[in-house]
């Protein structure tokens, strides 16, 4: 002990950073399975045994990756224009096939104008391609409190099963552009995480068990997962809470190949953290079960209106209380979860 020198520490600080960091960058695919809808391809193996003669079929070889239009200069009535055979509503369905899914989109928003114009012009035309039969809505937040994009993802789900019986829920952030065709907006019987390639992040997942941006839950699974936790207000870790909400049910994550999953981030000033938000998430053992779709009412959130625009349906949501401060009685996630969250 006595040669255990301050620089002889330091030097076994810098290896172990770089050790963790080269893990991370090099373990990305390790944390769940990479796949892709092979039931949707006409030229997969599942078409030799399927009876499925009416429903849709896409040539995988014929999806393309596309320039994506990122010009200020876009307004709403452009993407309309660019997108005729959108019904008021913001929905969508193939009539020379029968889709394998009613796939419902949710977008929280508020007050990113440019960012959905972006996104809707891209999402409409990708869709139509890929024969989906789908629905946007809209979940914007109104007042100007603490952004509440778990609470607004429940609210928003729930209203939306009321106007059809969807089979997928998909979780889009409205700053987040899919530039591959390929990256088929279905869902399957796990929990699939779409965006597994954000150009921002370097295209590849910043850790293997993230599972925001852009993810996918059949309607069935996000029931299971009792939604989204109701206890984050603010940026950050209800993405995290709700990985490890699948983890907590069970559920396989899966991705499509890191060329599929190709996203751009369009740029815009962070909002502030989550108050609390990392208590809350190592204590999710405690409330997946009891916090989210199933005690919406004890947030007071609640649907001011519903309206239907020619892009999308728009649900504007009072997000409700703010949640009481973490108890220090409840049990929390020690230091060694974490870790192992992070970095296996």
């Amino acid at each position: 002990m006595a040669n255990f020198t301050p620089k002889t520490f330091l030097k076994l600080l810098i290896f172990t950073y770089f050790s963790v960091l080269l893990y991370s960058m090099f373990s990305y695919g390790s944390g769940c399975v990479q796949s892709e809808p092979d039931f949707i391809f006409e030229d997969s193996n599942y078409f030799i045994i399927s009876n499925e003669t009416q429903r849709c079929r896409l040539k995988y070889s014929e999806l393309k990756t596309v320039p994506i239009n990122l010009s200020h200069s876009l307004t709403m009535e452009d993407a309309a224009r660019n997108n005729p055979h959108v019904e008021m509503g913001g929905k969508w369905q193939p009539s020379d096939c029968k889709s394998w899914q009613k796939v419902m989109i949710i977008i929280p928003y508020r007050d990113r104008d440019y960012h959905l114009r972006v996104l809707l012009n891209r999402l409409h035309t990708m869709l139509k391609t890929q024969k989906i039969a789908y629905q946007i809505i809209l979940a914007v937040q109104a007042g100007d409190g603490g952004f509440a994009k778990g609470r607004l993802f429940n609210i928003a789900f729930l209203e939306a099963m009321k106007m059809q019986q969807f089979d997928c829920v998909i979780m889009q952030d409205v700053d987040l552009i899919p530039e591959t065709d390929k990256n088929v907006y279905v869902c399957d019987s796990h929990a699939r995480h779409l965006a597994s390639a954000i150009d921002e992040q370097r295209y590849h997942p910043m850790y293997n068990k993230i599972f925001g941006g852009v993810t996918a839950l059949s309607t069935q699974n996000y029931q299971l997962v009792n939604g989204f936790g109701n206890r984050f207000v603010g940026w950050g870790n209800e993405d995290d809470d709700m990985s490890a909400r699948t983890i907590g049910a069970g559920l396989l994550r899966t991705r499509p190949p890191y060329h599929v999953g190709r996203y751009k981030m369009v740029r815009h000033i962070k909002s502030g953290r989550s108050e609390h938000g990392y208590t809350y998430f190592l204590q999710w053992r405690h409330w997946w079960k009891i916090d989210g779709l199933n005690n919406m009412s004890i947030t007071k959130a609640k649907v001011l209106s519903v309206t239907k625009h020619k892009l999308y349906t728009n649900i504007t949501i009072e997000a409700g209380d703010l949640p009481d401060p973490p108890s220090l009685d409840i049990p929390t996630e020690g230091w060694l979860w974490f870790f192992w969250f992070y970095l296996f």
